[in-house]
């Protein structure tokens, strides 16, 4: 999975490259920021949150979700629910062709989503 996300290590995923100008144009819905673009160019890896202010003048999120836009026409491809509490590491890679979501969970548990 590490050759197929084009990396040598769990620590280099996503990655700290600045984003693409095309990424600017991507319309990701509010309280989303837009973390990866495909290197086709075809598609949007955004990470979402939601939060409010507590009583201690400090935040709490209520909710968090990864989507996938296409670059086209900024329509979900993808959305996939995150617990609050769980570290996540995501990145979009190709084989062959094809685009995948790759989401870590915890450190251990890999999941792969083929995009269409």
């Amino acid at each position: 999975m590490l050759q197929a996300a084009e990396v040598a290590s769990l620590d280099e995923l996503p990655g700290n490259e600045t984003l693409s100008t095309e990424a600017k144009t991507v319309n990701a819905p509010p309280k989303c920021g837009v973390t990866r673009l495909s290197d086709d160019g075809r598609f949007a890896l955004c990470e979402c949150s939601d939060s409010h202010p507590t009583a201690w003048d400090t935040v709490k999120t209520t909710s968090r979700s990864v989507l996938v836009l296409s670059t086209a026409n900024s329509a979900t491809i993808l959305s996939i629910a995150l617990k609050v509490q769980v570290p996540i590491v995501t990145t979009l890679a190709d084989e062959g062709g094809q685009q995948y979501l790759l989401l870590l969970r915890d450190g251990i548990k890999l999941e792969i989503y083929r995009l269409p």
